[in-house]
């Protein structure tokens, strides 16, 4: 074999080995991130939710009923407020509780000094104590005095329900809530026809006042003297056919007599 021709050989095997490696190099895997150079942030598992304070410590739920105690308690001050008094009345079981409308120990009342209420009014033993104060001191004696009767009923026309003043939602609580109120729509009598306070309290001829309306401003003074608050015709738009009386408790002995 001559020269050239081993020249030429040799140049082919060169070109064909640089080609195989070119194409034989391996061109190297990404190495996966570390968690030095990783971007993620890893979010640890929510845990548990825990209670604020441990079971057995726990603020217990107070019932809002009366206890045994304010209940013995209240029917104790019931019996003494009511002792000797001419009353016609049933005990009747707690009211609500101590936080809300309601009554330790109220009473459902159906004769006062011998006038009925009609229907029975459930009140506290207090105001039924006052009821029996006015009707015998200011009631018989102005009905005798300016009728020439005596009352023989007065018409109850609300005494415990639980709602706010003048039935106003959001409102501070009535003391028809308290079972510490009566309204009265009017009187009966023996020997005259029944007076309704709205109507009654209408009646104003030209000269003088009549016998009946009278006697509903003579027992609704009275009332001042016996209950903390009086309201009736003109003292405002809910009170213009009744009367209102009740027996809560102010500082002072402060009244309401309108």
């Amino acid at each position: 074999m001559n020269i050239p021709t081993l020249l030429l050989i040799s140049t082919v095997l060169l070109m064909t080995c640089g080609d195989v490696r070119a194409q034989a190099i391996p061109i190297p895997r990404p190495k996966p991130e570390t968690a030095a150079t990783s971007k993620a942030v890893p979010v640890p598992r929510p845990k548990p939710d825990q209670p604020s304070q441990p079971l057995g410590d726990a603020t217990p739920v107070t019932p809002a009923v009366w206890t045994e105690t304010q209940v013995a308690d209240a029917l104790a001050a019931c019996k003494t407020q009511l002792a000797g008094l001419d009353l016609a009345y049933e005990p009747v079981a707690s009211l609500g509780g101590p936080d809300g409308c309601g009554a330790a120990a109220p009473v459902e009342l159906t004769r006062v000094a011998d006038v009925d209420i009609v229907p029975p009014a459930k009140v506290t033993c207090s105001m039924a104590r006052q009821l029996f104060l006015w009707v015998s001191q200011t009631v018989q004696p102005e009905a005798q005095s300016r009728l020439g009767t005596r009352v023989t009923a007065i018409r109850n026309a609300a005494s415990y329900v639980c709602r706010g003043r003048n039935n106003q939602k959001g409102g501070k609580l009535s003391e028809h809530g308290r079972a510490n109120a009566l309204d009265m729509s009017g009187f009966s009598f023996g020997k005259t026809k029944d007076i309704s306070i709205g109507d009654g309290w209408g009646e104003s001829p030209v000269i003088g006042v009549s016998s009946k309306r009278s006697f509903l401003e003579a027992v609704r003074s009275g009332a001042c003297k016996q209950f903390a608050t009086v309201l009736g015709p003109g003292s405002d738009a809910y009170h213009g056919d009744h009367f209102h009386v009740d027996a809560i408790q102010r500082k002072n002995d402060y009244r309401i007599c309108q």
